[in-house]
């Protein structure tokens, strides 16, 4: 009987904790970054990005237009430099980037898009924009300029 009452003490204890995490504003922001890389892969896919997956934003996203060392790149996402060989080789058998010697330090390589990665980004900022026209359509204009501006606020607070 007590560890019966225990088990469901227990429970209800778990129950509260996990509905606690659901709907922090840690877990709200992960699902939300979660549905709009959903949403940007599958338009880029129906605009001919046949090969494009999620995980290809890790380095598509933090890429810089001249092309950037893959430490750096790695370091942006939070993923190990191997981790990120392994995406930057995908891209690479895809056709969207490649490497080239950094000629400051001829030991390293830079990523840069190829012509086709150059159109995948531009096809990207498109899409962007229009899911992020469609979501401002959804809760208004002031409730999502809103948003933004906290979320300026509070990526700010990380930077260093």
């Amino acid at each position: 009987m007590i560890a019966t009452r225990k088990s469901s003490v227990e429970a209800e204890r778990l129950a509260a904790l996990e509905a606690e995490r659901a709907g922090n504003l840690r877990q709200l922001l992960l699902g939300s970054s979660r549905a709009l890389n959903r949403l940007v892969v599958l338009a880029l896919q129906k605009r001919g990005h046949k090969r494009f997956r999620s995980t290809h934003l890790s380095l598509t996203s933090n890429i810089d237009l001249h092309g950037t060392r893959l430490n750096i790149l790695a370091a942006r996402a939070n993923m190990t430099k191997q981790a990120m060989w392994e995406l930057a080789n995908e891209l690479e058998k895809c056709g969207y980037v490649k490497r080239r010697i950094d000629e400051n330090d001829r030991r390293n390589r830079i990523i840069a898009f190829t012509d086709a990665g150059w159109k995948l980004k531009m096809d990207n900022i498109e899409v962007f924009r229009e899911i992020e026209a469609e979501l401002q359509s959804e809760v208004g204009k002031a409730s999502y300029d809103a948003l933004r501006g906290t979320l300026r606020a509070i990526a700010a607070l990380g930077e260093e």
